[in-house]
């Protein structure tokens, strides 16, 4: 987790009245950060006791991947594909950035962006039959972008089907 500073903590605590939760701060005391974007100093007592925590503000984190983006539709030349985005974490939340359809032979190695594929939704082409497609989510907020992939779809089939 990546700690970027919203504020000076101690600038923070000259403005609360008990002057133990400014000791604190001054003194060598546990601090924790929660994937909430809150940074919380420990005034001492119990450290299972929320009240013997002070919360400092908000900082920074990073966007995460939590559930990857997935693809809804069948995998067949002129059938719109409909990419679903993925859940992210991280403070400021994120937002989404990008999208960016790819295209491989095996459907697990040599993937490469599909030019001008850049929307949620995808039609596959007579070029795409037999490959596989995924789609690349990108989720950004102040700190970053992160990247994350749908499963593959099947192999594209034709619009007529297989011939005998």
């Amino acid at each position: 987790m990546q700690y970027t500073p919203s504020r000076n903590p101690l600038a923070h605590a000259s403005t609360v009245a008990d002057a133990a939760a400014r000791h604190a701060l001054t003194t060598v005391s546990p601090v924790k950060q929660t994937d909430t974007g809150h940074l919380y100093c420990f005034l001492g007592g119990d450290i299972a006791s929320e009240a013997d925590w002070m919360d400092l503000g908000h900082y920074n984190v990073a966007p995460s991947n939590t559930a990857a983006p997935t693809i809804s539709g069948t995998a067949q030349v002129s059938v719109q594909l409909t990419a679903v985005a993925g859940t992210y974490a991280g403070y400021p939340t994120p937002s989404h950035a990008s999208w960016q359809w790819q295209v491989s032979d095996d459907g697990a190695t040599g993937w490469s962006d599909i030019s001008g594929a850049t929307a949620s939704t995808y039609t596959p082409v007579s070029t795409d039959e037999g490959k596989y497609l995924r789609a690349k989510e990108g989720q950004s907020n102040i700190v970053g972008t992160v990247y994350a992939y749908s499963a593959a779809t099947a192999a594209v089939v034709s619009t007529s089907g297989p011939t005998d």
